[in-house]
């Protein structure tokens, strides 16, 4: 799904969001239960119960950039996960400006 988005018009993050959310649920979820259904037995007499197929994380960047601070400065997760979970390596080049408020962390 691609789509450009500009602030304040039609087609903006809030619409484009509810796709992607309509495409998980509508099109997505069904098709990963299908699949699980098929694929249950192979998984039993391999051992393997309960399998299931994780669907797309609907949840916002900046939530979760949010989300990730706060369990950092909590003490719930270190910062060299905080940094993994945040998918950030100083070795791709961020810029140093970002850097010096994940070193914050």
């Amino acid at each position: 799904m691609l789509g450009i988005i500009s602030p304040g018009s039609l087609a903006g993050g809030g619409e484009l969001s509810a796709q992607l959310f309509s495409f998980e649920k509508l099109t997505l979820a069904p098709k990963r239960r299908r699949m699980c259904d098929q694929l249950g037995p192979i998984f039993k007499s391999l051992g393997l119960n309960n399998v299931e197929f994780k669907g797309i994380d609907l949840t916002p960047p900046d939530q979760d950039n949010y989300n990730v601070t706060t369990w950092a400065q909590s003490g719930i997760i270190s910062n060299t996960e905080a940094r993994a979970l945040l998918q950030i390596d100083e070795r791709q080049g961020i810029e140093k400006s970002i850097l010096n408020l994940l070193k914050q962390l």
